[in-house]
């Protein structure tokens, strides 16, 4: 669309600079229709401080300037400044020092030439001398003169008195002080008071009271203090971090002059002795914007001190104010009037987004020709900006009620870290009772947010109600999000409901989706107009440089129905085992019902819908398939306005086992085109056809169900070695088909079931059970049909645990019902008991400390006696604690002979946890007469040859893991040598365990060696010999045998031949006569005298 310069009218003024023109904009419509366009920076220059107001330009259906808001600019405020320097002369300060106070004095002088202020100087010490008063300085034109001519005083530091001096001998109209000028006091020091008795608190309050600004300059080290930083504070004026200046020295004063400077002049026009004096210098006229029926409303934010307000112009001027600032502190820079809402003719929102740092929002309401504020909704963050954003009115309900919108565009938490938009229900009728003077809060139920996982992305910066985009006949929603998507920008779109809107989105429109690279997509949004004249409403949205038109789509709604042909599906089809027919078992009707639902749409209908038709939904396995394509159908249609049909059979490949259970046929469709779907055009539907039942001609069903239950070929259960237990169950039907057929089992609580497997069965029946409570077992058969002359053997596995207590017998009852409502009879019914034993694991042993050997000497007296020892050790390694005996065996007398005297048993069973334990003894005579004989081929005095002593001890309870100790003691002779041959023989005893074995049984099957062992202790009587004999006859024998053999040798000449062959050489000379005696000479070296 183009445009040509004689339809765009020149507007504005020389004044108008940086106005920012366009910035906000009003439209009212019908007749006559205007627009109102304002410019809310406008930049007015006053002296040294420049002022931002605002402009608003009226114009016509023509676009044809009809009136400036306001008419005119208020006239520049003037204010005049009267400014003390007390300055420190005190003797702590170095004439230089003294000197560069004085250079930066005149230079924070000379910064102000040109503008209305006049100085005055006072130096202190102890005493105190007035340099130049107002009238003098006014007086001259060279005020540097005035300074250079200032000598330092020397002395202590009076600054209390000095600052009373300076507010009762200055600022007074006789010094040149003037009525309604804004006084200062500048204050130089280098340290605390000193010699000064007056306190702080009598000239501060003076000052107070007189609305005297006062800077305290603390120059030097003496202020790295606490006592002189406070000092510094109570001196000057509140705040203190704009009061108070700090430097190390004083030639570092030049570096805060210009600090200083702007303090005072952000000081000048501003502060008064009440507090604020900006009125309307900061306005921001026309910030927000309306035009009603009885004028133009403009926001102006920056009003009495951004406090805020709404000035309502009538006929070019203003005829009324909104404003509670005047009357209520509170609202000090609440930006009321940032943004504007008209709910009805006489009621509007003005929203006021800095409001005690949480902002709020105040509804005002016309009474005659007064706007009475009737309530205030604030909001509940700091810094969310809750109330810059303003929409509603009377949305998707009756007009009594009305909706308002209230934007949070920065507010920030967990679930909504991005901003959040409040909806607040108002009842117009609640309005009209609430008194103007008594405030009514109004609550914010519902609130809006976006995408959560996109961080401050500013949502509710903008909010624009539209009209129905969905085709329920409900207003939608717009709200933009310009900051999402590191600032690319988003727009999400709610749904209307009754009352209101949606709290989840139905559209997230991202900048990327609609222009790449685009920025802040969702600055600016606008709903209400058909810009593609297509009937349909479209949404216009502001970027960066940009301006997007979205058109919005044509509604349908789609409604499907399926019918079956014939009603259900002939037994023919799908009795086992053969069915008699064959092809088509029924037909599907689709039929497709289409209606615009978008009002005003005005164009043809073009979108086509694809189907999807499932056979035997929500079953992994489908009975029926369609000729083929399977078990699904797809089929595409091209729509149009009114109904259309289609037909689709199916058939039965083989015999259905289930036919209880409807074949459930489902439908869902997609919608391709232009159109889009209803919100409430369900894409998904089914239908279902039942199977024709097999009851015969009354078409009843009567079931003969019949169980029997056993345990098979197992005759007991030993707990504690069986990990389970197997009950075998068989269900038969003797009579018509069975529905939802099932067998309840009981069984012992201890028992838990772990699963079922079918064994036996005349067709393919399938089981299924699951735990109904702890003693209860239900199992289905063949559900939902168990079919006539049908019968299954399955068995049922139950966990044993090992510590479980089920008694002396197991009891396992059953019985089979169904849906068909049959009399119980008694062969529904069945039960089977098994015997029940309990599995220990209990040993005994022997201990090392038993005796195992002693002997005696033979030659020692009858009655030499031993101590002999057996100690037995009894353990319970089983599961549960157990009664039982142990008896021992031992032999104590040979015949009449005693082996074994003074026999005694002890043991450790007082220690037992639970159980004690007590033991008897009986004499028993020996198993055989002929013991002699015995002990000839076994060398064991054992209870087979002796008389014997059988103790026993019967443990009332050995818990698990617990032992028992019995030690067997007593004195063994060695008299037993007399009644037999042997001189080392084994005393033996023995211990058995015994316990009840119709109730327990030992866990191992050869529990022989574990209940029953004996300890032999090895007599022997050792014979003691004479060896002197023996040693003297070998000795005698030695020495003979000796004296033998040295004869022997001697008769043999041994000793003689030899002693010969050493005197004699061989020529029969002796070797002495040859030579020196020692010397040796091998005769074949030397000449003897006899060659």
């Amino acid at each position: 669309m183009q445009m040509t310069h004689n339809f765009c009218p020149s507007l504005g003024s020389p004044e108008d600079i940086n106005i920012s023109l366009g910035l906000t904009m009003a439209v009212q419509k019908g007749n006559p229709s205007q627009l109102l366009a304002c410019g809310p920076t406008l930049q007015r220059t006053c002296g040294e401080s420049i002022y931002v107001m605002g402009r608003c330009y009226q114009l016509d259906s023509s676009l044809r300037h009809q009136q400036t808001l306001p008419p005119s600019l208020p006239e520049c405020p003037v204010r005049s400044l009267d400014i003390v320097f007390l300055i420190d002369g005190s003797g702590s300060i170095y004439p230089d020092q003294f000197q560069e106070m004085l250079t930066f004095v005149s230079k924070v002088i000379e910064d102000f030439k040109g503008t209305d202020t006049l100085f005055a100087i006072m130096q202190y010490s102890s005493w105190f001398v007035l340099h130049f008063d107002f009238n003098k300085f006014l007086a001259t034109k060279d005020h540097n003169s005035l300074v250079r001519n200032i000598n330092q005083l020397k002395g202590a530091t009076w600054t209390a008195t000095a600052i009373q001096k300076v507010l009762s001998q200055l600022f007074i109209p006789s010094r040149g002080a003037r009525d309604g000028s804004q006084k200062l006091l500048i204050v130089i020091t280098d340290g605390e008071k000193y010699g000064d008795s007056l306190d702080y608190s009598i000239p501060i309050a003076e000052a107070e009271r007189k609305g005297i600004v006062r800077f305290a300059i603390g120059v030097g080290n003496a202020f790295t203090t606490s006592n002189a930083l406070e000092e510094l504070s109570s001196i000057a004026s509140k705040p203190t971090a704009d009061h108070v200046f700090q430097v190390s020295d004083f030639s570092a004063l030049s570096q805060f002059q210009k600090q200083l400077q702007d303090k005072i002049f952000a000081i000048e026009g501003t502060q008064v002795q009440t507090g604020s004096a900006f009125q309307l210098e900061m306005s921001q006229d026309g910030f927000s914007s309306f035009i009603t029926s009885d004028g133009s409303m403009l926001g102006m934010v920056g009003a009495y001190d951004w406090s805020g307000g709404v000035s309502i112009f009538k006929n070019g001027k203003e005829s009324i104010w909104i404003n509670g600032t005047q009357e209520k502190g509170d609202m000090k820079a609440a930006y009321l009037g940032y943004a504007m809402q008209p709910l009805t003719k006489n009621v509007i929102a003005v929203g006021a987004p800095r409001y005690q740092h949480t902002g709020s929002v105040h509804i005002y309401m016309k009474s005659s020709s007064n706007w009475n504020q009737k309530f205030a909704i604030v909001g509940e963050q700091i810094g969310s900006y809750f109330g810059s954003v303003l929409s509603g009115g009377s949305i998707n309900s009756d007009p009594a009620k009305l909706l308002l919108l209230v934007g949070a565009p920065t507010y920030y938490a967990p679930a909504s870290p991005g901003g959040r938009v409040y909806l607040c229900p108002i009842d117009s009728k609640v309005l009209k009772k609430v008194e103007s003077l008594a405030l009514a809060s109004l609550v914010c139920p519902t609130t809006l947010q976006g995408d959560p996982t996109q961080y401050l992305g500013h949502f509710g910066s903008t909010i624009s109600i539209l009209p129905d985009l969905t085709g329920d006949q409900m207003n939608d929603l717009a709200i933009g999000a310009p900051f999402e998507d590191q600032n690319r920008g988003a727009v999400y779109i709610f749904p209307g409901q009754r009352g209101g809107f949606r709290d989840s989105y139905l559209q997230r429109i991202t900048s990327n989706q609609v222009s790449r690279g685009l920025m802040f997509f969702g600055r600016s949004l606008s709903g209400n107009l058909d810009m593609t004249k297509d009937g349909l409403p479209d949404l216009t949205i502001g970027g960066e440089g940009r301006v997007l038109i979205l058109r919005s789509r044509p509604v349908l709604g789609v409604s499907v129905a399926m019918r079956f042909t014939p009603g259900n599906i002939r037994l023919a089809f799908f009795e086992c085992p053969n069915p008699t027919e064959k092809g088509a078992a029924a037909t599907i009707t689709v039929c497709l019902t289409t209606r615009k639902r978008s009002t005003g749409d005005n164009g043809e209908v073009s979108a086509q819908l694809t189907y999807t038709l499932l056979l035997d939904a929500r079953r992994s396995t489908s009975r029926a398939i369609f000729d083929g394509t399977g078990r699904s159908k797809s089929q595409t249609v091209q729509l149009r306005e009114g109904t259309m049909c289609e037909n689709h059979s199916f058939k039965l490949p083989e015999c259905v086992e289930d036919s209880l259970t409807p074949v459930r046929v489902a439908l869902n469709f997609t919608l391709s085109g232009v159109p889009v779907l209803s919100e409430d055009s369900p894409t998904n539907v089914s239908n279902q056809i039942s199977f024709q039942k097999n009851c015969g001609s009354d078409d009843i069903c009567q079931d003969d169900l019949r169980i029997t239950t056993g345990f098979g070929d197992l005759r007991n259960l030993v707990v504690g070695v069986a990990t389970e237990v197997n009950v075998t169950v068989s269900v038969q039907n003797h009579g018509e088909e069975s529905y939802y057929s099932r067998a309840a089992i009981s069984h012992p609580s201890g028992l838990s079931y772990r699963r079922v497997v079918v064994v036996q069965s005349n067709r393919r029946t399938s089981v299924v059970c699951s735990v109904l409570n702890g003693e209860m077992v239900t199992c289905g058969i063949n559900n939902p049909l168990l079919r006539p002359n049908t019968s299954v053997i399955f068995i049922v596995s139950f966990h044993v645990p090992s510590n479980v207590d089920l008694g002396s017998a197991m009891m396992v009852s059953a019985n089979v019902t169904s849906d068909n409502d049959g009399v119980p009879n008694d062969q529904m019914r069945s039960s089977a008991q098994l015997k029940v034993l309990y599995g220990v694991y209990v040993t005994v042993s022997s201990v090392e400390e038993s005796t195992k050997y002693t002997n005696f000497s033979s030659d020692s007296a009858a009655n030499d006696i031993r101590d002999v020892q057996h100690i037995y050790r009894v353990l319970n390694l089983g599961q549960r604690p157990l009664p039982l005996s142990v008896i021992f065996m031992v032999p104590v007398k040979l015949k009449e002979i005693p082996v074994w005297e003074k026999t005694n048993i002890t043991f450790s069973g007082a220690e037992l946890a639970n159980g004690t334990i007590e033991c008897t003894n009986i004499v028993l005579a020996p198993k055989t007469e002929n013991a002699e004989e015995r002990l000839k081929s076994r060398a064991v005095l054992d209870c087979e040859v002796m008389t014997c002593v059988q103790y026993v001890c019967n443990i009332s309870s050995l818990d698990i893991m617990e032992s028992v100790q019995f030690m067997i003691s007593g004195q063994v002779t060695k008299e037993w040598t007399t009644l037999t041959a042997q001189q080392k023989v084994s005393l033996q005893s023995s211990a058995e365990l015994v316990f009840d074995s119709e109730k327990y049984q030992h866990i191992l099957e050869q529990n022989q060696p574990f209940i029953m062992t004996q300890i032999q202790t090895v007599l022997e009587v050792n014979t003691e010999y004479n060896y002197l004999p023996v040693i003297a006859g070998s000795s005698v024998g030695g020495l003979v045998l000796l004296a033998l053999i040295t004869a022997g040798l001697y008769k043999a000449g041994f000793f003689k031949r030899q002693y010969k062959d050493m005197m004699e050489t061989p020529d029969g000379t002796t070797e002495g006569q040859n030579g020196p005696a020692g010397d040796s000479q091998n005769p074949n070296e030397g000449g003897g005298s006899g060659e």
